[in-house]
This record gives structure tokens, sequence and C-alpha cells, in this order.
């Protein structure tokens, strides 16, 4: 099971165009307890990505957020990083 969700019908379309290695990949690299969401902001290919973390309530926490974000991959790998290097 993938750990990347989107809301929209724009995120999901580009969710189902990753690669079964690129989903892979980010399933890969994300931390035991945490997922990612994707959001788009005025437009689809501007990504936002959202680095979430459950905390035991309705509500998770999210941890990080990379805006303008072209590679979703990428994106994630570098909410991964900043939000690892924060702690």
């Amino acid at each position: 099971m993938t750990r990347i969700h989107g809301g929209s019908p724009w995120t999901r379309r580009a969710i189902a165009d990753l690669s079964a290695n690129e989903l892979e990949a980010i399933d890969a690299m994300l931390p035991e307890g945490t997922y990612v969401t994707l959001g788009a902001g005025q437009r689809p290919g501007n990504w936002r990505v959202f680095l979430m973390r459950e905390n035991g309530t309705r509500y998770p926490d999210v941890v990080q957020r990379v805006e303008g974000v072209r590679n979703i991959p990428n994106g994630v790998q570098t909410a991964v990083n900043r939000w690892l290097a924060a702690a």
C-alpha cells in the first residue's frame, strides 16, 4: 500500500501517473508512522507535498511542507530531509 494520497482529481491523477518504481521509492524514503498528501496550488503541475505524521487523534500533524514541487519523488525526499534535519 502506498503512503501518498491526493484529494483532488489533479492530485489523484498525478499519483496514478507515477511509475511503480517511483511509488516504491516514495514508500521506502518515508519514516515509519508518516505518509504524504499531495496538493495542487492553483493548477496541476505545481505541487505541494505535505509530510504527515499520525499522532493518535483524528487529525494528523503536518510535520513538513514543500511548495512549488515539479518532481513529486524529489519533493517527498526534500520534505523528509528537512524534517529529519530539524529534529
